[in-house]
């Protein structure tokens, strides 16, 4: 999964835990993004997903939720599965892998970012 990828999946995954976020995919504006990243981008067809539960969930849960999506991993999922997950993707998204590349590296320091604060959430909730 190129980084791209992985940045409109945390994009998707933030919308679904907080639908009052106002962002429209349709004002995206593609003209700084490569050709083969514009094309993925105009054929994957985002579908707005409702949870029935979502009215019932409390802010913890949302964040919760949200950290999971971060993860790439489903909801329930151990610590241990965290863990592989995470250091999984530290290595595949790590910002000194895209020094030739400013904008990939930037866009890699705040994948990085989310990842290190989810993962610091599931550390203090699990930890024994």
């Amino acid at each position: 999964m190129s980084l791209f990828k992985r940045a409109i999946n945390i994009i998707k995954s933030n919308i679904n835990a907080d639908k009052a976020s106002g962002i429209n995919f349709d004002d995206i504006d593609l003209s700084s993004f490569s050709q083969s990243e514009q094309s993925f981008y105009e054929q994957s067809s985002y579908e707005e997903t409702s949870f029935k539960t979502e009215d019932v969930l409390s802010p913890d849960e949302k964040k919760e939720q949200e950290y999971y999506g971060n993860l790439e991993l489903p909801v329930g999922a151990s610590f241990e599965q965290i863990r592989k997950q995470y250091r999984l993707l530290l290595k595949k998204y790590h910002p000194d892998k895209f020094n030739n590349n400013e904008n990939k590296r930037k866009l890699a320091e705040q994948v990085v970012s989310k990842l290190n604060n989810a993962y610091n959430y599931f550390e203090n909730k699990y930890k024994t």
